[in-house]
């Protein structure tokens, strides 16, 4: 299963003019497809006939802040969409915004300009900054330049990215914190805790990161994640002050309407029993902090074993299956434990492949959805067995990244 028969030297990992070429092609690509889909048939009526709402629940978001009001109430985010963008009509569904107060400065920007060019201008600078950090990723740990080229272009053009692209959601930045942190883990750990304390905006993932950090006594980069998560909460805490903290709490204790389009164990439990929504939702986040407890014992204990994207691909994969709330659209994280298979298998371009065809329909299906979690939950077992089987495999200080 080891993926090359001899060692790999320093001109594997160079790219060549013609790589540099396709990569920068596939990335501005990327973002001209976002930019144009983002922009396009956003007037209201539309986005609801489409189902992407997420735009809308968005802005409304930074309009009820401005206003000194809070986004975690459904009546208010109706009210202002109504006014806003409807002409005062009642919209004909509404989702909980689900964000942590110290993520609200960063919605507070959707209400700038108009609003197409604002949702469309957000989804490609994600896409690029996103898909620029996972280039860079692959350089270091990929030694093929055509597997490289397929995992940019996977990651530019499957079904969950342009997912995120059409709403104008968050998944593209996440992965963009995600891959960074990575990327700067060893050589700017300062910079890597600023990105895992921005990540905090989605705190389900970053706390494994921090897991992983912790079990590497990364303390300066620890430190440096604190001061940001601080400050950002500091900056939330004068901005809209301290209330936000329990409404936000109240919104996330609620069920959550979009269970049936998750990722994790959430989505799949809710699809085959959907008459249990409420035991299910209850099991949330019991399940994702035993799961963090059994993860964070895990990296400590193969602190040794694992090398930087061993341990990133490990913290990942297990919290895109617990977590409480990973939709589709958070999936660009997925491309680490990619970057870790791509780099174990002989199939390397396979596997990529193989992802990209799971994940190219929606998951609204009973069948897809189990495939789906299936497929991870496979991952799962494959990352542990390779790791378990392969102590002895170079260190990542030993020079060049073992493959």
């Amino acid at each position: 299963m080891q993926s090359r028969s001899r060692v790999a030297t320093a001109k594997d990992f160079r790219c060549t003019r013609a790589e540099n070429g396709l990569l920068i092609f596939f990335i501005v690509l990327a973002s001209l497809i976002a930019l144009i889909v983002s922009a396009t048939d956003s007037s209201p009526e539309v986005l609801y006939e489409q189902n992407r709402i997420d735009p809308l629940v968005f802005r409304a978001a930074g309009n009820l802040l401005r206003d000194g009001e809070s986004p975690y109430s459904l009546a208010n985010q109706v009210q202002n969409i109504a006014a806003d963008r409807l002409n005062g009509e009642v919209p004909p569904f509404a989702i909980p915004f689900s964000y942590p107060p110290n993520a609200l400065p960063l919605f507070q920007l959707r209400t700038l300009g108009p609003p197409a060019l604002n949702a469309a201008f957000h989804a490609a600078v994600s896409v690029l900054i996103f898909l620029t950090s996972l280039a860079l990723l692959t350089r270091r740990y990929i030694d093929n330049a055509t597997a490289r080229l397929v995992i940019v272009f996977v990651a530019a053009f499957w079904t969950p990215g342009l997912l995120d692209v059409e709403l104008s959601q968050t998944g593209h930045l996440a992965g963009f914190l995600a891959t960074s942190f990575v990327l700067t883990f060893d050589r700017r750990p300062l910079l890597a805790g600023i990105f895992l304390g921005l990540l905090a905006f989605k705190p389900q993932y970053a706390l494994p990161l921090g897991l992983l950090a912790l079990s590497r006594h990364a303390w300066p980069l620890i430190l440096a994640s604190l001061a940001t998560f601080v400050a950002s909460c500091l900056l939330s805490l004068l901005l809209y002050g301290i209330t936000m903290w329990p409404e936000f709490w109240r919104s996330a204790s609620s069920l959550n309407t979009t269970i049936f389009h998750m990722e994790s164990w959430l989505g799949a439990a809710a699809l085959l029993w959907p008459d249990r929504l409420e035991q299910i939702h209850s099991l949330g986040i019991p399940v994702y902090a035993v799961g963090m407890a059994l993860l964070g014992t895990l990296l400590y204990r193969w602190r040794q074993r694992l090398d930087l994207l061993d341990a990133a691909a490990l913290a990942l994969v297990v919290t895109i299956l617990i977590s409480p709330n990973t939709h589709p659209y958070d999936l660009s994280l997925f491309f680490i434990p990619v970057l870790f298979f791509t780099r174990h298998f002989r199939m390397r371009i396979w596997f990529v492949e193989l992802v990209f065809l799971f994940f190219l329909f929606p998951n609204i299906f009973v069948s897809v959805s189990i495939l789906r979690f299936c497929f991870l939950l496979l991952c799962l077992a494959l990352l542990i067995w390779i790791v378990s089987h392969d102590a002895g495999r170079q260190s990542e200080n030993s020079g060049l990244p073992a493959h």
